[in-house]
């Protein structure tokens, strides 16, 4: 896969051909056997060097073929020890338009950002960029081509991924239609069937450690213990030092307070998932005195 234009506060202008693996899951329901998760992993990328406050904007048009994105990173190259985390941008149709601008005719674009200097992103160094998602069993893809399976296959679908990146200064304004390009995913890749237990791995590495976007710090020592975690419905919170919580507050990768309560008064608490979708949060608590922490979460 190459490109002509640098991609400025994302991936180096030295590169000039990135190679693409993809990971999957298959099973079988008769008659076909199908795929279900899925990891396309950019190699060959470098960061470049950018002045404080410049943001990666990324953007991918996956059609209708993937119901979740899980999670978009950097790693460090040939691991999966994670840089900064892409959040999604929180104004997902001026996005698109924006995109759909510049590309017309690949719709479906959603976008995502990354803080890029001093969060975590040194530039020149070499990275993958990691993208996770997956298919739900009302829209599976198939394995393979085959007259007697449903299509497209999964060999049909990734090389349809359009992704683009752009330098974007402002955390406010929409993203603008003067992107740089990385798009074109070609046929000539990697495909590699993989077991559950790799996504479940590859899942539980970055997400339970990708730094966050958005929170300047978050305390080493955490005055909470929460379990379960990663948990599906709810979450028992208990203060190891018997304070009383008054107010809990949980933000989104990009920093963004998705949910709160107040009027609290208890050691304990159960939170429940309510509307928050699968991936990683942090959850803050405050005493009447002090921040008692702030400790990653995980919604499966």
């Amino acid at each position: 896969m190459g490109y002509g234009k640098q991609s400025q506060a994302c991936i180096s202008d030295t590169i000039t051909t990135i190679t693409v693996t993809v990971n999957y899951e298959s099973f079988f329901l008769s008659p076909c056997t199908y795929t279900s998760n899925i990891e396309i992993r950019l190699s060959n990328l470098s960061l470049m060097t950018e002045s404080p406050g410049k943001v990666c904007a990324c953007a991918f048009a996956f059609g209708n073929f993937y119901d979740s994105v899980i999670f978009i990173a950097f790693v460090d190259s040939g691991t999966n020890n994670p840089y900064q985390g892409f959040a999604m941008f929180n104004e997902e149709l001026a996005s698109s338009t924006a995109w759909d601008n510049d590309q017309p005719g690949f719709g479906g674009w959603a976008g995502y950002i990354a803080s890029v200097v001093n969060l975590g992103l040194v530039a020149t160094d070499p990275v993958e960029m990691v993208i996770r998602a997956a298919a739900s069993a009302s829209n599976l893809l198939a394995y393979q081509d085959s007259l007697n399976c449903v299509t497209p296959a999964i060999y049909d679908v990734v090389p349809q991924t359009s992704i683009a990146t752009d330098e974007w200064v402002s955390l406010t304004s929409s993203l603008g239609n003067t992107h740089q390009k990385v798009r074109g995913l070609t046929t000539v890749m990697s495909y590699q069937i993989q077991n559950t237990s790799c996504f479940a791995g590859l899942d539980s590495a970055i997400l339970n450690n990708i730094p966050v976007v958005g929170i300047e710090t978050i305390e080493e020592q955490v005055g909470f213990s929460v379990v379960p975690n990663p948990f599906s419905h709810e979450i028992m919170v208990t203060t190891g030092n018997r304070q009383s919580i008054i107010l809990y507050r949980i933000y989104d990768l990009g920093g963004n307070l998705v949910r709160s309560e107040d009027g609290l008064n208890a050691e304990t608490l159960v939170i429940d998932r309510g509307n928050l979708s699968g991936g990683m949060y942090f959850l803050e608590l405050l005493s009447e005195k002090a921040v008692l922490g702030r400790q990653k979460i995980v919604v499966q």
